[in-house]
């Protein structure tokens, strides 16, 4: 049996791999609308999910704009921030699906010429 940080770690690798992984085409791709609604509904009370986003929030928050258009961004970065969040962020709980199509959804929003 697994404890402490090996149990994190070891689970970290089985999510992001199950997210990012190649044998994720056998499940389509990810839905984009999905992952909008998702964002919508559970990371709008602190960010601006929007195309159209400014710098940020009023409460500091960085937009998923911002967050998707961070210099070498990418899939793995940004399952590992939402499944070990910083301790201002609530504790969400993802399916699999549910975390490839926000992560989709965030990484749709990143400008032509961003270096991934």
């Amino acid at each position: 049996m697994r404890t402490g940080l090996g149990h994190c770690l070891f689970m970290v690798a089985a999510l992001v791999s199950a997210v990012v992984s190649p044998a994720r085409a056998q499940q389509g791709p990810p839905d984009l609308t999905r992952g909008e609604e998702l964002a919508e509904n559970i990371c709008a009370l602190c960010h601006d999910v929007t195309l159209d986003a400014s710098e940020g929030t009023d409460n500091g928050v960085p937009s998923f704009l911002v967050i998707a258009n961070k210099p070498l961004q990418s899939e793995v970065a940004l399952v590992e921030a939402i499944v070990f969040p910083h301790p201002d962020m609530p504790d969400v709980t993802f399916t699999t699906t549910d975390l490839r199509d926000m992560v989709a959804y965030i990484l749709s929003l990143r400008s032509p010429g961003t270096q991934q």
